[in-house]
């Protein structure tokens, strides 16, 4: 079944490496991740490379279920509260992120409540102490009988968010290759990366954002 985010959008339109080049840092892997890290980068003035084996969101990134949520099941009270808290700081900020750049990459970003809830009575209690821990860690959340939501995330199409993010990069002046497999690295900083087709990039430093190495 193909994923409804890649029925629905336009690719990037990157080409692949056909020589080679010289950066300040490579990433590797052209999901959510590596075209973010790509623009930040870049933004930070640094001369970025963004090489991706198929095509810029088309594996995990365009198969996701397209929310962007801090809530993630019965998390928090699982979690001792100094870890508890930095879990939950870390996915507001990434979250606040993708509600930034999403207006410059056009993805239907919406802010939306997401959902936890008990299906059985005896799952109460467990609910009970996720609503005890967020309230323990000012973390905001609404109460019904059975559920427990998490207010203002988002959801948004990942496929059109990262592509877009990807045609925000190259308009930066980031480099971006689809269709480019790195098959093997070699130094400790700078760094060598071999394509299978043969070209080489030099990088100072390297970012793997793929979802396997």
């Amino acid at each position: 079944m193909t994923s409804i985010w890649l029925r629905e959008s336009e690719a990037a339109g990157a080409g692949p490496l056909c020589r080679d080049i010289e950066v300040d840092c490579a990433v590797v892997g052209g999901g959510i991740a590596g075209v973010t890290t790509a623009l930040l980068l870049r933004r930070e003035g640094l001369e970025v490379a963004l090489l991706e084996q198929g095509e810029i969101a088309g594996e995990t990134t365009g198969k996701n279920t397209g929310k962007v949520t801090c809530q993630h099941g019965l998390r928090y009270s699982r979690l001792r509260p100094e870890t508890a808290l930095l879990y939950y700081e870390a996915n507001a900020a990434a979250l606040a992120l993708v509600r930034e750049l999403s207006r410059s990459a056009p993805c239907g970003f919406e802010a939306i409540g997401t959902w936890v809830y008990a299906e059985r009575a005896a799952e109460l209690p467990a609910l009970d102490r996720e609503q005890r821990a967020c309230e323990e860690l000012g973390i905001p959340w609404e109460r019904t009988d059975n559920a427990l939501c998490m207010p203002d995330q988002g959801r948004f199409d990942p496929r059109r968010y990262a592509v877009g993010l990807a045609k925000l990069a190259m308009r930066e002046g980031c480099l971006v290759h689809e269709h480019i497999r790195i098959a093997g690295l070699d130094g400790a900083g700078p760094y060598v990366l071999y394509a299978e087709n043969g070209c080489r990039v030099r990088a100072e430093r390297v970012a793997l954002c793929t979802h396997y190495p």
